[in-house]
């Protein structure tokens, strides 16, 4: 529950915050145990055919390629061109900064998509309920 002090909120986030800015300040790594490949979003390598590598797990994962195993094979390949192809880029195969972003908005819009399918499905079951409640109107 959060306090107020002197026009200020206090709260558990705030009191983590200014932890890691206390730990920053005396030199202490606070994200030391989170992994730099799920927090880095803007210094994304460039990812090619036959490579290994963490980030390869994460462009698998994005575009939903199985197995996730980090090696950059035909099938990772077949699915970047694809997203290349969908994204009106230029089809190389190879995973520059335009096609991390293109990863990155398929995902998202994947993701939401995925939420207005159930929704859709949630409302199309509302109507019938309501249709077949109509019918026993008076009943």
């Amino acid at each position: 529950m959060p306090r107020f002090r002197g026009g200020l909120r206090t709260s558990a986030a705030a009191l983590l915050s200014v932890s890691v800015v206390a730990l920053a300040f005396v030199g202490v790594d606070a994200t030391a145990g989170v992994s730099s490949v799920a927090t880095s979003t803007a210094a994304r390598p460039i990812l090619r055919f036959g490579m290994t590598s963490p980030y390869v797990k994460v462009l698998q994962t994005e575009l939903h390629v199985t197995p996730v195993s980090g090696y950059f094979g035909p099938i990772t390949k077949a699915a970047v061109v694809r997203l290349q192809r969908v994204s009106r880029l230029p089809i190389t195969g190879v995973v520059d900064a335009r096609t991390w972003a293109a990863a990155d908005r398929s995902a998202t819009v994947k993701a939401s998509a995925r939420v207005v399918v159930k929704s859709a499905s949630f409302v199309a079951r509302g109507r019938i309920v309501v249709r077949v409640a109509a019918g026993y109107a008076g009943v």
